[in-house]
């Protein structure tokens, strides 16, 4: 059959009508757009209870724990919306056709990672009837009654790029397109039975995580389909920068054991290529410049905050850190996160007094508010160590939002005496009882655990009047519920408890529902670290939980770094695990420094005599230890705010240079060891210079000097200066570059008739006209992810992002050329430095080279001397740094303050002390 060509009557009509004139061998039956025609929909906004069919009458309900929110992010021409799933989708509860020939569904969809199974759209019954499209094993597959895959492996994803698919069954056999290609080929389907659905199973699970968009059912007559009929027509690739889909996220989970390997792992988006950089506390980890980060063993030295930088031609993006937390071998498998011992914390507290308005979480500042008629205090308890119990009726206590959002490694616990065995009533619940979340419930005469308040997993008699312990805990995607310590039975996986109504609860629901009646006691939610959670780990028979002595999770670290300058406030902090309560003191040169008992010590305003050894001893009833030392350095006022990697004076340290004369094979470092080779033309020494202090300049015309790799190859904290002189103003010429200026790395250019920075080639940064023959200073900075361009001291224009690290093939340090010998400067160039920011966030355009050569600091010395502890390294002036060869890579001995203690080990290295 073939759809002549109509004329749209009105603007309301033109989505129907465009698929009718485009579109001419194929009958849409059914066409979601999911967004474009859902009525008050809007980018960023949670998505409504149905959307819209725009081919028909089929339109779809909202099911799920996590609605779908609308995106201004899609994958095809004439589409301003897209829907994010994470949890949720849509459902239709009968097919949305019946035929077993001559029909196929499509659509446009962007997956955030390539791992796991999910449901993208279906129609039929996944389990024997019907076909649709998947995502399974890292691909994208055509699916047939649940059963035949159609293009296993053909199809790989590309986490964060939207892709065009379709199945269509023609003539008998079924094809999996791909961008309009096919892929693969199986039978025919049996005719659909069912349910429509997309993004989810109808049973809610298989819930796809990533973009669906323009979602097509169609048939057609046989012979007549042809790819050119399907929505194939995608808007132009965007330049667009890059942004975080997903993560930093741990697997298998967080916390971790040391001895286990563990991956972080991020989802990006933009426009490619996209380049990775981890960091830890801040600080860029050598090699780590992937999508992932893995520890083959993780050990406790490895906990710590982590992020990443994602950078392209087009932009940066930093993720949020994630706070790995290691325990050392041996400890318990489960961290709390909230404890309530429900009297023995809450102040005042008596037996047969009501209990107050809050109820105190012994781990932390999680604690509840009190709804419904007041519980009272109780001295009748069922757990060793306790004194206190919670007597309910019609009463207990909410948290507005779950203490726990994960879907998988968490669990709840809690000792229990009900008075009756009628009912159906609330314990504790972490989530949306409705479809979220799981917790412990009273079901008649059986407890039991509840996940989304529907799926009952496991249970027990009750018997009124005695004491139980109940937990219910997910870990491995598998749910158990345990009675007194003994598994009585598992389900699968509670959705996120991250929906509408969501909360933590003890004694009733958040909407006063479903009171409970009895005693309840040492309730407590916790984490599960992966493959070491054991049933002894729960409050069994005694509390506090585990006589576990004080352990050093992470820390002390210094925040925002150390070294830092004086006027800066300085927060030290250490992370400890142990059984609470844990008390702290903070110690200076091993002395008590007074009222500093807290995790985290707060130095305002510090000064130089701030510097010194800093630890902290922990104690609890079980046991004390003290911390390793953080050496803090607090540099005077002052003191520069940028230490010189490499300092080329292009004359004055030249060997035999004159002015006239053509310069030689190298110039010289004078701050090191890092001299340039000459490439091209050899520039000319000239007496004309632009500085206080400088004899010598460099007249470069078709030639200039490079380092066949970067100086070094950090992404951020770090600059780079120069004087110039440009006798033109026309075309693009390189003046100092580092990196690779196709696509990493930045410096300083002559743009036509400006000068401007310039980052990865492609990112220009602020500018100022060029006047010929006239000297003026430069400089482009990257501090704390932002990078400036200055001009005479001064910031010139809008700041952008930071580049990414020097690293991709080709990189090199180039002054008057680019790397491979073209857009060659014409003019003078004279005092460039690289250098490194100090104090990210404190960087002083003052401590540039702007009226004086070489920056006002006494040359420093350096000695070694050898104890019993160590090679002892002593320097005057300057900051100490390290490399594993004589000619560098040197970086910064992070901390370091003279005199500084060495334990030889592995490869030798070498150390320098370099003035700023």
């Amino acid at each position: 059959m073939k759809i002549n060509k109509i004329r749209c009557a009105n603007s309301l009509l033109a989505a129907a009508c465009l698929a009718a004139t485009t579109q001419a061998a194929v009958l849409t039956v059914a066409y979601y757009r999911l967004g474009e025609a859902d009525p008050g929909a809007v980018a960023g906004q949670e998505a409504g209870e149905t959307t819209v069919d725009s081919g028909g009458s089929a339109s779809l309900t909202r099911v799920g724990g996590t609605a779908p929110v609308y995106s201004a992010d899609t994958g095809v021409a004439g589409s301003t919306l897209a829907v994010q799933m994470a949890g949720g989708g849509f459902v239709k509860d009968t097919p949305v056709v019946t035929l077993t020939d001559n029909w196929g569904i499509e659509a446009w969809v962007l997956a955030d990672s390539a791992e796991g199974i999910s449901a993208l759209v279906y129609n039929g019954n996944s389990g024997n009837s019907g076909m649709g499209l998947y995502k399974y094993g890292g691909g994208f597959i055509g699916l047939l009654g649940g059963l035949a895959f159609v293009g296993q492996g053909a199809a790989p994803i590309n986490p964060g790029v939207w892709t065009h698919l379709a199945i269509v069954v023609a003539n008998g056999e079924t094809t999996l397109y791909v961008d309009g290609t096919p892929l693969a080929t199986a039978g025919a389907p049996r005719a659909p039975a069912g349910t429509f659905n997309v993004g989810i199973r109808p049973d809610l699970g298989e819930a796809f995580q990533g973009r669906i968009d323009e979602v097509r059912v169609f048939s057609f007559d046989p012979d007549q389909f042809s790819t050119e009929d399907l929505l194939l027509t995608k808007v132009p690739p965007p330049t667009q920068p890059p942004t975080l889909v997903s993560g930093p996220t741990a697997n298998p989970g967080n916390p971790v054991m040391a001895g286990d390997n563990v991956t972080l792992s991020v989802v990006a988006a933009g426009t490619p290529p996209l380049s990775y950089q981890w960091r830890k506390s801040g600080s860029a980890i050598a090699g780590a410049t992937t999508s992932t980060l893995s520890f083959t063993p993780v050990t406790v030295g490895d906990a710590g905050e982590y992020s990443v930088v994602v950078t392209s031609p087009y932009g940066t993006a930093t993720s949020p850190a994630l706070n790995l937390a290691v325990l050392p071998p041996g400890s318990p498998g489960v961290v709390a996160t909230a404890y309530y011992r429900l009297g023995e914390n809450d102040p005042g507290a008596a037996a047969g007094q009501a209990a107050g308005l809050t109820t105190q979480d012994a781990e932390g500042d999680r604690h509840l508010n009190q709804v419904g008629t007041p519980p009272v205090y109780s001295s009748d308890t069922g757990v060793t160590g306790s004194t206190l119990s919670l007597a309910v009726e019609y009463g207990g206590y909410v948290l507005e939002t779950p203490l726990i959002t994960a879907t998988d490694h968490w669990g709840l616990e809690a000792w229990v005496k009900t008075d009756y065995t009628e009912e159906n009533h609330c314990l504790v619940y972490n989530g949306n009882s409705s479809n979220s979340g799981m917790g412990i419930y009273q079901l008649g005469d059986r407890y039991a655990g509840l996940a989304g308040g529907v799926a009952v997993v496991g249970g027990a008699p009750i018997t009124p009047g005695v004491w139980t312990h109940l937990a219910i805990v997910v870990t491995g995607g598998t749910t158990t519920f345990y009675v007194n310590g003994v598994a009585t039975g598992t389900g699968g996986r509670p959705n996120a408890p991250t929906s509408e109504g969501s909360g933590f609860f003890v004694g009733m629901k958040p909407d006063f529902g479903e009171p409970f009646f009895g005693r309840i006691d040492e309730v407590r939610a916790f984490t599960v670290v992966p493959g070491h959670f054991s049933a002894g780990d729960l409050l069994l028979s005694r509390v506090p939980p585990d006589a576990l002595p004080p352990f050093v999770v992470s820390g002390p670290a210094a925040s925002p770094g150390n070294p830092v300058l004086a006027g800066s406030t300085v927060t030290l902090r250490i992370v400890v695990g142990g059984t609470v309560p844990l008390e702290y003191q903070w110690r200076k040169g091993g002395v008590n420094l007074p009222g500093a008992t807290a995790d985290t010590l707060v130095l305002s305003n510090v000064t130089p005599a701030d510097s010194g050894a800093y630890d902290v001893t922990v104690k609890n009833a079980y046991g004390s230890l003290t911390s390793d030392s953080l050496n803090l350095s607090v540099l005077p006022p002052g003191t520069s705010t940028v230490s010189t990697l490499a300092y080329y004076r292009l004359g004055e340290a030249d060997e035999g240079a004159a002015a006239g004369n053509p310069s030689g094979d190298t110039t010289t470092d004078s701050a090191g060891l890092q001299n340039l080779t000459l490439a091209g033309w050899a520039p000319t020494y000239a007496a004309e210079t632009g500085v206080t202090g400088s004899t010598l300049c460099l007249a470069v015309d078709g030639g200039g000097y490079r380092h066949e790799s970067p100086l070094f190859e950090d992404a951020d904290n770090w600059g780079v200066e120069a004087w110039v002189r440009s006798d033109t103003t026309s075309e693009n010429r390189c003046i100092v570059y580092q990196g690779n200026s196709a696509n990493s790395g930045m410096g300083i250019y002559q743009i036509g008739d400006r000068y401007q920075g310039l980052i990865g080639g492609v990112a220009f940064v602020g500018g100022t006209p060029i006047v010929a023959g006239q000297w003026v200073h430069l400089a482009l900075v990257t501090e704390n992810g932002v990078t400036t361009f200055y001009v005479n001291g001064t910031a010139s224009g809008a700041p952008a992002g930071r580049p990414n690290p020097p690293t991709t093939a080709e990189s090199a340090f180039s002054l008057g050329l680019k790397n491979d010998g073209v857009e060659m400067f014409s003019g003078r160039v004279d005092e460039v430095r690289v250098f490194r920011v100090r104090f990210p966030g404190q960087f002083a355009p003052a401590d540039l080279l702007l009226t004086r050569v070489p920056p006002s600091a006494a040359p420093p010395s350096l000695t070694l001397s050898w104890t019993a502890q160590g090679v002892v390294i002593t320097w005057t002036g300057g900051d100490l740094q390290q490399a594993e060869a004589v000619n560098g890579p040197w970086t910064p001995v992070a901390g370091a303050t003279s005199p500084w203690t060495v334990t030889p080990a592995g490869a030798g290295r070498f150390f320098r002390a370099v003035v700023p």
